[in-house]
């Protein structure tokens, strides 16, 4: 699919681009794309905005010195891109019974925004809960506003590593919920045998591991 790049937001943490895709364009909150540069390379991203912003697709990155990063900072807007997908397991359940823990480490975000605009949208009352690990301030302004829409809806930025301790304090009710983990690969490997050593079961615990941020 052919895309087209519509914006883009450069901060000294964070790559924030937008591109213009054909409305029809479906996805379900929590996929992810492969998106090809002029050239040919290649990376694959989370979306970050939800379905109902139709028309639009966004990913967010850390900046590095990766070739595919400085073109997708420096290339003029009205670049012409090629989309893939989506793909991906970690969608919400359609049971909205289900109580929904959302598990983020650094920029492993950026489903969880997606997830959160569109519970928004549909003004949902599903029980969530974030807790997100991280080193800086990335869209806490963005998610505060969600949360603040969401009836059920609970966050905390969390400034230290992932522990049990942490876990039974911010979710009481830890072994009823439903987790789902986005983030480098350590942190989701730390963050499964956590909530293994919790006895969550396997059933209730998706997970996503982002390399290459």
């Amino acid at each position: 699919m052919n895309a087209r790049l519509s914006n883009r937001q450069i901060e000294e943490q964070l790559i924030i681009a937008e591109f213009a895709v054909p409305r029809e364009f479906a996805f379900q909150p929590g996929e992810y794309v492969q998106i090809i540069l002029p050239g040919g390379l290649k990376r694959y991203f989370s979306v970050a905005s939800s379905p109902s912003q139709q028309g639009t697709v966004r990913i967010a990155t850390r900046p590095s010195h990766s070739e595919f990063k400085k073109i997708l900072a420096a290339m003029p807007l009205g670049t012409d891109v090629e989309i893939k997908g989506p793909w991906g397991d970690m969608v919400l359940p359609k049971d909205e019974s289900v109580k929904l823990t959302f598990v983020a480490g650094g920029i492993g975000i950026t489903p969880f925004l997606s997830m959160l605009s569109e519970l928004v949208s549909q003004r949902s009352e599903r029980d969530v809960q974030l807790l997100h690990f991280t080193d800086d301030k990335i869209f806490e302004d963005e998610l505060r506003d969600y949360i603040a829409n969401l009836p059920n809806g609970k966050m905390d930025v969390i400034y230290e590593r992932i522990n049990p301790e942490i876990i039974k304090m911010k979710i009481p009710d830890y072994q009823t919920r439903t987790f789902f983990l986005a983030a480098p690969p350590g942190f989701v490997n730390v963050a499964t045998a956590i909530l293994q050593e919790l006895q969550i079961p396997n059933r209730q615990t998706i997970g996503e591991s982002y390399t290459g941020y």
